[in-house]
């Protein structure tokens, strides 16, 4: 009996013995928790972090930063699937309110893995005065500096592709939310994400407010033209040696010279510069005569040192425009002609006559013969590809019909 008694004392000396292992085991465990997942933290993000706070199993972290300041964000990590962080969402908030004022943008709460994250509403305008140019080139100049920062790119490689931005119209209130494809071709590039900024937020306008839209794309083509002609008088000596495309001399010499600036998919952009007699003094007179409309100059001609006609073509020749100006070349205005009906054997009413051929002057009336383009699609009951001639009495501004002619 004796026996039995002190082998239940050796059996419950030795378990309670057990016990305190196990309780100090455990505690250690416990104790080595938090220092393994901010190994853990620190080695996912490439940068030291500090442990501030546990909480529902949520670790919260401070780490300093320097894009665009120096300071510190304060971020949350999680280790119930796998190691998670929004370390991305904090420091994109960051970024942007260390970047943007205050009155610019606002943020909405939104959440990631069950961890805070961030929407961001911009203005537009942001600023007073801004235009759609100005305004996806201060959008990009942000973006720039978030796919900069080590939260969107490590060891010159995405690691994150930038978030979804919502953009609220000023006038309006509309907000549209605008997503950058950082994953198709060619990836992410200031320039390609400005551009597809600038093609959303313009289409995006004009379904808005067709006139708010039209109305800031003319001052950013004025803006635009005052840059080309400061950027042009600065180099006139560089186009004044190129080949003109056209040229017309008048009765003194002086010689109105339209250049091509630029090419795309195959027509032409122009300028057009003035030369005096001495072929060594020139000036410019327009930088886009044709108001950004690119083609071919078919042929220009002056009546006199004010009035004068151009004809501009695509490079299909299917049709010819008609511009005019009155003010020696300085501005241009696309002129119409009245339409002529033409009846095709199966009895289909066309109007043929869209290519302004040739414009002269005789007995104090201006002409205009105006034929087919290459189409040639109308024949008469002689069987020939008539052309149309007009006249004008009014210095060109207006047109009447006279007849077909061969």
């Amino acid at each position: 009996m004796n026996r039995k008694k002190k082998i239940i004392k050796i059996l419950l000396a030795v378990n309670a013995v057990l016990l305190c292992c196990v309780f100090l085991l455990l505690t250690g465990i416990i104790r080595d928790i938090p220092n393994g997942m901010t190994e853990a933290v620190r080695d996912a993000l490439g940068r030291d972090v500090e442990l501030v706070n546990r909480e529902n199993g949520i670790y919260t972290y401070k780490t300093a930063v320097s894009v665009p300041t120096e300071g510190s964000v304060s971020f949350q990590a999680i280790d119930d699937e796998g190691l998670r962080t929004n370390y991305t969402q904090q420091m994109f908030r960051y970024i942007g309110e260390a970047y943007f004022q205050a009155d610019e943008i606002y943020w909405e709460g939104a959440e990631v893995w069950g961890l805070p994250a961030w929407k961001l509403t911009v203005v537009y305008p942001a600023q007073a005065g801004q235009s759609i140019q100005d305004f996806c080139e201060y959008i990009g100049e942000f973006a720039d500096l978030c796919m900069k920062s080590d939260a969107f790119t490590r060891n010159g490689h995405m690691v994150n592709a930038f978030p979804a931005i919502r953009i609220q119209l000023e006038e309006s209130g509309s907000v549209w939310e605008f997503s950058y494809n950082c994953y198709s071709y060619p990836g992410y590039t200031r320039e390609a994400f400005e551009e597809e900024l600038y093609d959303f937020v313009s289409k995006k306008a004009a379904e808005t407010d067709p006139e708010v839209l039209a109305s800031r794309i003319e001052k950013e083509h004025l803006e635009w033209l005052e840059k080309s002609r400061r950027y042009i008088e600065e180099h006139l000596d560089d186009y004044l040696s190129r080949e003109a495309d056209m040229v017309f001399e008048l009765e003194d010499g002086r010689e109105y010279r339209m250049i091509v600036t630029d090419y795309i998919m195959g027509d032409c952009f122009y300028i057009l510069l003035g030369v005096e007699a001495d072929g060594t003094d020139v000036f410019l007179l327009n930088p886009d005569p044709f108001n950004q409309d690119m083609g071919y100059v078919q042929w220009m001609i002056f009546v006199d040192e004010e009035l004068g006609f151009a004809c501009l073509s695509g490079d299909a020749l299917e049709s010819g425009d008609l511009y005019r100006t009155v003010d020696g070349g300085e501005s241009f205005e696309n002129i119409e002609w009245p339409q002529v009906e033409g009846t095709m054997e199966d009895g289909t009413v066309i109007y043929p006559f869209d290519f302004a051929e040739e414009l002269y002057e005789k007995d104090g009336k201006l002409y205009l013969i105006v034929n087919q383009g290459i189409t040639k699609s109308y024949q008469n009951q002689a069987g020939i590809s008539p052309k149309a001639l007009f006249v004008s009495e009014d210095r060109g501004e207006s047109w009447s019909f006279v007849e077909e002619i061969a």
